[in-house]
Protein backbone atom coordinates (compact mmCIF):
# COMPACT_ATOMS: atom_id res chain seq x y z
CA UNK A 1 0.00 0.00 0.00
CA UNK A 2 1.23 3.17 -1.08
CA UNK A 3 2.14 6.39 1.43
CA UNK A 4 -0.90 8.08 -0.07
CA UNK A 5 -3.62 5.15 0.07
CA UNK A 6 -2.39 4.72 3.75
CA UNK A 7 -2.59 9.09 4.25
CA UNK A 8 -6.19 8.74 2.37
CA UNK A 9 -7.26 5.70 4.11
CA UNK A 10 -6.55 7.40 7.98
CA UNK A 11 -8.61 10.68 6.56
CA UNK A 12 -12.53 10.80 7.66
CA UNK A 13 -14.97 10.48 5.21
CA UNK A 14 -15.62 14.17 4.56
CA UNK A 15 -11.91 14.87 3.92
CA UNK A 16 -11.55 11.79 1.31
CA UNK A 17 -14.14 13.17 -0.73
CA UNK A 18 -12.78 16.20 -1.08
CA UNK A 19 -9.37 15.41 -1.41
CA UNK A 20 -8.98 15.61 -5.83
CA UNK A 21 -6.90 13.46 -7.52
CA UNK A 22 -3.69 15.59 -7.74
CA UNK A 23 -4.22 15.95 -3.98
CA UNK A 24 -3.33 12.19 -3.65
CA UNK A 25 -0.78 12.23 -6.30
CA UNK A 26 1.25 14.74 -4.80
CA UNK A 27 0.67 13.32 -1.19
CA UNK A 28 -0.84 16.83 -0.38
CA UNK A 29 -0.75 17.41 3.43
CA UNK A 30 -3.67 19.77 3.04
CA UNK A 31 -7.33 18.74 2.25
CA UNK A 32 -9.60 20.76 0.11
CA UNK A 33 -12.06 20.92 3.14
CA UNK A 34 -8.99 21.85 5.70
CA UNK A 35 -7.89 24.05 3.16
CA UNK A 36 -11.60 25.97 2.85
CA UNK A 37 -12.27 25.33 6.74
CA UNK A 38 -9.27 27.91 7.00
CA UNK A 39 -9.65 30.27 4.55
CA UNK A 40 -13.61 30.59 5.98
CA UNK A 41 -11.66 30.99 9.49
CA UNK A 42 -9.45 33.66 8.42
CA UNK A 43 -12.25 35.44 6.77
CA UNK A 44 -14.35 35.38 10.32
CA UNK A 45 -11.10 36.89 12.17
CA UNK A 46 -10.10 39.27 9.34
CA UNK A 47 -13.97 40.59 9.79
CA UNK A 48 -14.33 40.56 13.49
CA UNK A 49 -10.85 42.76 13.13
CA UNK A 50 -12.09 45.22 10.50
CA UNK A 51 -15.73 45.65 12.72
CA UNK A 52 -13.70 46.05 16.07
CA UNK A 53 -11.07 48.74 14.59
CA UNK A 54 -14.07 50.52 13.13
CA UNK A 55 -16.16 50.68 16.05
CA UNK A 56 -12.93 51.90 18.30
CA UNK A 57 -12.89 54.79 15.39
CA UNK A 58 -16.23 55.63 15.02
CA UNK A 59 -17.04 55.74 19.37
CA UNK A 60 -14.00 56.11 20.44
CA UNK A 61 -12.73 58.76 18.58
CA UNK A 62 -14.33 62.34 18.39
CA UNK A 63 -14.39 63.65 15.16
CA UNK A 64 -12.52 66.69 14.59
CA UNK A 65 -9.32 68.26 16.19
CA UNK A 66 -10.22 66.45 19.38
CA UNK A 67 -9.83 63.39 18.03
CA UNK A 68 -6.86 63.87 16.30
CA UNK A 69 -4.58 64.65 19.66
CA UNK A 70 -6.14 61.37 21.23
CA UNK A 71 -4.22 58.29 21.26
CA UNK A 72 -5.17 54.18 22.09
CA UNK A 73 -2.60 52.32 23.31
CA UNK A 74 0.40 54.75 21.86
CA UNK A 75 -1.19 55.04 18.19
CA UNK A 76 -3.13 57.82 17.00
CA UNK A 77 -6.37 57.99 14.93
CA UNK A 78 -4.27 57.64 11.27
CA UNK A 79 -2.63 55.19 12.76
CA UNK A 80 -5.33 52.95 13.41
CA UNK A 81 -6.67 54.23 10.04
CA UNK A 82 -3.59 52.62 8.71
CA UNK A 83 -4.17 49.72 10.84
CA UNK A 84 -8.50 49.57 9.22
CA UNK A 85 -6.95 50.30 5.80
CA UNK A 86 -4.43 47.08 6.00
CA UNK A 87 -7.04 44.79 7.45
CA UNK A 88 -9.59 46.13 4.44
CA UNK A 89 -7.03 44.71 2.09
CA UNK A 90 -6.58 41.39 3.87
CA UNK A 91 -10.01 40.93 3.92
CA UNK A 92 -10.14 41.74 -0.09
CA UNK A 93 -7.42 39.43 -1.00
CA UNK A 94 -9.15 36.65 1.61
CA UNK A 95 -12.20 37.34 -0.14
CA UNK A 96 -10.42 36.54 -3.65
CA UNK A 97 -8.31 33.19 -2.28
CA UNK A 98 -12.52 32.22 -1.11
CA UNK A 99 -13.69 32.71 -4.03
CA UNK A 100 -11.60 31.31 -6.35
CA UNK A 101 -11.37 27.84 -4.48
CA UNK A 102 -15.20 28.00 -4.83
CA UNK A 103 -15.28 29.07 -8.34
CA UNK A 104 -16.17 25.85 -10.14
CA UNK A 105 -19.41 25.67 -8.13
CA UNK A 106 -20.26 29.60 -8.88
CA UNK A 107 -19.86 28.80 -12.84
CA UNK A 108 -22.10 26.18 -12.02
CA UNK A 109 -24.77 28.06 -10.06
CA UNK A 110 -25.01 30.92 -12.80
CA UNK A 111 -25.12 28.28 -15.29
CA UNK A 112 -27.78 26.19 -13.68
CA UNK A 113 -29.80 28.93 -12.42
CA UNK A 114 -29.30 32.50 -13.77
CA UNK A 115 -28.55 31.22 -17.40
CA UNK A 116 -30.87 27.86 -17.66
CA UNK A 117 -28.83 25.74 -19.03
CA UNK A 118 -26.91 22.27 -18.17
CA UNK A 119 -23.27 22.98 -16.66
CA UNK A 120 -20.46 21.55 -18.30
CA UNK A 121 -17.24 20.44 -17.24
CA UNK A 122 -14.62 23.00 -17.20
CA UNK A 123 -12.02 23.11 -20.33
CA UNK A 124 -10.49 26.13 -19.24
CA UNK A 125 -13.11 28.42 -20.17
CA UNK A 126 -14.04 28.89 -15.97
CA UNK A 127 -10.77 30.32 -15.62
CA UNK A 128 -11.03 32.79 -18.07
CA UNK A 129 -14.22 33.68 -17.35
CA UNK A 130 -13.11 34.52 -13.72
CA UNK A 131 -9.93 36.18 -14.85
CA UNK A 132 -12.43 38.34 -16.91
CA UNK A 133 -14.47 39.34 -14.41
CA UNK A 134 -11.94 39.93 -12.04
CA UNK A 135 -10.61 42.72 -14.60
CA UNK A 136 -14.29 44.00 -14.96
CA UNK A 137 -14.49 44.53 -11.47
CA UNK A 138 -10.62 45.89 -10.72
CA UNK A 139 -11.60 48.62 -14.15
CA UNK A 140 -15.16 49.32 -12.26
CA UNK A 141 -13.29 50.19 -8.69
CA UNK A 142 -10.66 52.12 -10.90
CA UNK A 143 -13.46 54.10 -12.38
CA UNK A 144 -15.32 54.92 -9.54
CA UNK A 145 -12.19 55.92 -7.91
CA UNK A 146 -11.21 57.75 -10.45
CA UNK A 147 -14.79 59.65 -10.35
CA UNK A 148 -14.63 60.43 -6.88
CA UNK A 149 -11.17 61.73 -8.02
CA UNK A 150 -12.76 64.44 -10.03
CA UNK A 151 -15.71 65.14 -8.06
CA UNK A 152 -13.86 66.16 -4.91
CA UNK A 153 -13.86 69.83 -3.92
CA UNK A 154 -10.97 71.50 -2.83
Amino acid sequence: MSPTETETQALPESDRQTRTPADQARGSWMSRTLLNFWVDFSLLVLFLALLWVEVVLYFLFPPGPAGEAMTLWGLSVEHWRGFQFGVICLFALDVLLHVMLHWSWVCSVVAKHVLHRKPTRDDGIQTIIGVGVLIAIIHILAAALLAAWFGIAR
